[in-house]
């Protein structure tokens, strides 16, 4: 299994704590059964280019 992508703790530009690129800007559903509820945005990995969350305490 994959480990799941992070955000370096303190870092700016946010950077992915587990393949070491910048993470780029994205916007992801709210609700994807519900689209009138608009987006989110967050940040993506461009490696694994899925939604990263806030660091883990790394």
């Amino acid at each position: 299994m994959t480990e799941r992508c992070f955000k370096k703790k303190d870092s700016n530009p946010p950077i992915c704590g587990v393949h070491n690129v910048l993470l780029v800007l994205g916007e992801t559903p709210i609700d994807p059964l519900a689209p009138y509820l608009g987006r989110v945005t967050c940040f993506i990995c461009p490696i694994s280019e899925l939604v990263v969350h806030d660091s883990h305490g790394n």
